[in-house]
């Protein structure tokens, strides 16, 4: 069973919905389904297209064949108290969850696995494996004359080959002065011989993503402004990742990072936070933003990635993964 806090959890039982954590409590992926967990063990309720394989692969504690929600409520009458996740269940779903049980409590369902086990840092080992892996070879592809959807196309190629599930996002392929775009979608646009380049793009394992951004150029660079704020990013993202530990938290990384590009004169073009959690989301909790007040703990993923975005010109965004350990940080 994956470790839960109970201290945290205001409920005698846990009520789960979301796909995602489904998956990380009973090791079902299926598009619907329900979880109960309770202090005692795991329940997973798996419908006629998902119960046999359930049946085989899950290590809930108990399978039950979903014929129907009646199923569910009669497992949930024996608790004082359920809690659903207030992240995840829409207004409807908690108008029907309301049917179910007559006490639920709202949990963040993320925090749930904010804290890593060996087994999911493995898993967020070998997605940046095969990320670094399509970065170094997609890098040795580009030339004059591609466009940014044909690159991101031989990305999404080359993760499935190399072992990657369906990911969460198409990966991020930035070109010129599309690159002061952060979340740029690919588009038809042609390389230029000089142009930078930004990646952004992430292997899925077991269900957990991992999230990094470089940045290459066709041919070599040009731009001496880029060249630039390419060595300001750097020093912003080595000092913030220098500063992980236990009881730090993102609001304390995310001023690092900016008051080195603040002090570089490019504080208004840091327009984003520094980063976020990974998991099985791309962006989950604990966050790295000035309104990030969580303590990091060992077993915590995150990622940092400052960037400078000059519109019309073009930007530059490191990202790395960050796991953080006893005594401070592992970069994965």
């Amino acid at each position: 069973m994956k470790k839960i806090d109970w201290k945290k959890i205001n409920a005698d039982a846990i009520l789960l919905a979301n796909p995602k954590n489904i998956r990380h409590f009973s090791g079902l992926a299926a598009t619907f389904g329900f979880v109960i967990i309770d202090k005692e063990k795991v329940v997973l309720f798996a419908d006629g297209r998902y119960f046999e394989i359930a049946s085989k692969t899950s290590f809930a504690d108990e399978v039950i064949l979903l014929k129907g929600i009646d199923d569910v409520k009669s497992h949930l009458e024996k608790y004082s108290s359920v809690a659903i996740e207030g992240d995840y269940v829409t207004l409807e779903m908690k108008k029907q969850f309301s049917k179910l049980h007559n006490n639920l409590v709202e949990i963040n369902g993320q925090s749930l696995r904010m804290v890593k086990s060996d087994s999911d840092i493995e898993s967020l080992k070998k997605a940046t494996s095969i990320t670094k892996k399509v970065m170094k070879w997609i890098s040795e592809q580009l030339k004059p004359g591609m466009t940014e959807i044909e690159v991101s196309i031989l990305i999404e190629t080359e993760l499935r080959r190399l072992g990657s599930e369906p990911f969460d996002y198409m990966p991020i392929v930035s070109s010129g002065p599309n690159s002061a775009l952060p979340h740029h979608h690919p588009s038809n646009r042609v390389m230029q011989e000089g142009e930078t380049v930004m990646f952004d793009f992430a292997a899925v394992v077991d269900g957990f993503t991992a999230d990094i951004t470089r940045n290459y150029s066709v041919g070599e660079l040009k731009d001496p402004e880029i060249k630039k704020i390419k060595e300001i990013v750097r020093k912003s993202q080595e000092a913030g990742i220098a500063a992980v530990k236990p009881g730090v938290t993102g609001k304390e990384i995310d001023e690092i990072c900016r008051k080195v590009i603040e002090e570089a004169g490019y504080g208004d073009k840091f327009i984003h936070s520094t980063g976020h959690g990974l998991g099985r989301d791309v962006h989950e909790l604990p966050n790295v933003s000035k309104f990030s007040i969580t303590k990091f703990e060992p077993g915590h993923v995150i990622t940092v990635e400052p960037g400078i975005y000059l519109p019309g010109i073009g930007g530059i965004r490191i990202e790395d993964d960050i796991l953080v350990t006893e005594n401070g940080y592992e970069i994965l």
